[in-house]
């Protein structure tokens, strides 16, 4: 988790090169195995979750088709919801307005009842990129569901 995170640091920052070998790092650690020491929590960090802490990086490092790579090899190794404001965000940067919609409303619909503050503002954060597309069909019935 340590070398996610330090890898996320990266990418906020441009660090393309440190951000890739760190991520390395992460996917590496699993195959030495658990260790007696591991923390509780850390059962969950796998590697479908590596995937989607990598396509996160790309998507900071402004690389929205690797970061859809990730988000989809996620989905191919796990049974857990895709990333979908993030998935949207990255349809949004390859003007992809209609499946950014999708995305976003997929995200609403998952995030409907949850008090999650991070998944709350990412899903923000893609309503707001999606304003300057408002007069396209998907990005106006998307904006309109959200409104009423």
């Amino acid at each position: 988790m340590l070398h996610a995170r330090i890898a996320r640091a990266y990418a906020k920052t441009g660090q393309r090169t440190k951000c890739a070998r760190v991520l390395n790092a992460a996917y590496d650690a699993p195959t030495q195995g658990p260790h007696e020491d591991d923390p509780a929590w850390s059962y969950w960090l796998s590697t479908g979750e590596l995937e989607n802490l990598a396509g996160t990086c790309a998507l900071d490092l402004g690389d929205p088709a690797r970061t859809l790579r990730h988000f989809d090899a996620r989905t191919a190794t796990t049974a857990t919801t895709p990333s979908t404001s993030p998935a949207a965000e990255a349809r949004l940067a390859q003007d992809d307005i209609e499946h950014a919609c999708a995305s976003a409303s997929e995200a609403v619909t998952l995030l409907d009842g949850v008090a999650a503050a991070r998944s709350s503002s990412t899903l923000s954060g893609s309503c707001d990129k999606l304003t300057p597309y408002r007069d396209t069909p998907p990005a106006r019935d998307f904006l309109a569901s959200l409104a009423g």
